[in-house]
């Protein structure tokens, strides 16, 4: 089931923030994810500090991956990591491929994930029966957060994915080096 907006959730509901970054040359990526109650979105954005939000952030390693893949496999990771069993959540992304899933999958079902012009399985197939697998479980809201927003007039749920953003870039940064230096 999906709820169609956050006042269709139950007040107990997490809000899950998720957002990934790549290294599309050595195909790997960085997932973060941040899960907090509801009341945070009643937050004024200026009391959203980075220590706070990055405290709060559990980021995830991924290989052989692609940008597309990333959103999805975090997304997924996030929502059995951080919002276990049948809990109500909202899902706060940027990636415009989550963001499309529910309005995509009676198609997608109905051609069993094949594309029409190829005749070959989607590329991304395994992850969207997944996904739609996770929708089924309980009740989510998706909302579509703007990438790299003007910090000066985020919104709480916005300044919250920003910083989330952020731990991801810097997690991968940290990779990296780690990498650069076992070379």
């Amino acid at each position: 089931m999906t709820a169609a907006t956050l006042s269709d959730l139950p007040g107990d509901a997490r809000i899950l923030f998720t957002d990934g970054s790549t290294n599309p040359a050595l195909r790997i990526g960085v997932g973060a994810a941040m899960a907090v109650p509801r009341a945070w979105l009643e937050r004024d954005a200026d009391q959203i500090l980075p220590d706070e939000v990055a405290a709060l952030t559990v980021s995830r390693r991924f290989t052989d991956t692609s940008s597309t893949r990333l959103e999805l496999e975090t997304v997924l990771w996030a929502m059995r990591e951080h919002a276990p069993g049948k809990v109500s959540l909202a899902l706060g992304t940027d990636s415009q491929c989550v963001a499309g899933l529910p309005a995509r999958r009676e198609r997608l079902e109905a051609t069993a994930f094949v594309s029409g012009a190829s005749g070959a399985e989607l590329r991304h197939a395994d992850l969207y029966r997944e996904f739609y697998r996770e929708l089924d479980r309980r009740p989510v809201a998706l909302f579509k957060l703007a990438g790299h927003a003007d910090y000066r007039y985020q919104e709480a749920a916005q300044r919250i994915f920003h910083f989330v953003d952020r731990e991801a870039r810097r997690q991968l940064k940290r990779w990296m080096r780690e990498l650069d230096r076992a070379a």
